[in-house]
């Protein structure tokens, strides 16, 4: 891989991350697990927080981004890749544990990362080719989201997808 292009979205928010070989990253030590990383991502992801976060939290939201890249796709052919971050429903009787985990990064919901098929494309910087693969991806991804639908209830941007979808 010599460049990749991550396409974060959110709850509400989308943002794109380029990595290229050799890229150094922030060290992220206030997270100590990849749970904590992917709801901290969701909640700065989400009802439009990204539109006023600092460059301080930009740098850590993107070295997050990259971190759960290499940890769960780097091994898989394609240089664009969809990840989603989408908040997950609570279930009854377990609310306290779920907002333990919310409370750890500040964030009001837990949130579940899904990570779609990567996608090749021959020019990251052309826009309609990297929309093309955005909606590929996703399209692949849709079975999957169907299925956990009820998982994520408390996902407006899941259920708006699925509906725009047909599904």
């Amino acid at each position: 891989m010599s460049e990749c292009v991550l396409r974060l979205m959110g709850e509400s928010d989308v943002h794109y991350v380029r990595i290229q070989d050799g890229d150094k990253r922030a060290s992220l030590n206030s997270f100590d697990t990849t749970e904590d990383k992917v709801n901290w991502l969701g909640h700065m992801m989400d009802t439009d927080k990204f539109a006023t976060i600092s460059e301080a939290d930009l740098k850590t939201l993107e070295a997050i981004a990259a971190q759960l890249y290499e940890e769960g796709q780097s091994e898989l052919p394609g240089n664009f890749v969809m990840m989603v971050v989408l908040r997950e429903k609570w279930p009854v009787g377990s609310k306290a544990k779920f907002k333990v985990k919310a409370d750890r990064v500040g964030a009001a919901h837990t949130y579940r990362l899904v990570i779609c098929p990567s996608q090749q494309l021959d020019d990251l910087l052309d826009s309609k080719a990297l929309e093309e693969a955005e909606m590929r991806a996703l399209g692949a991804q849709l079975p999957a989201f169907k299925k956990a639908k009820k998982l994520f209830a408390n996902s407006s941007a899941l259920h708006g997808f699925l509906k725009q979808a047909g599904a």
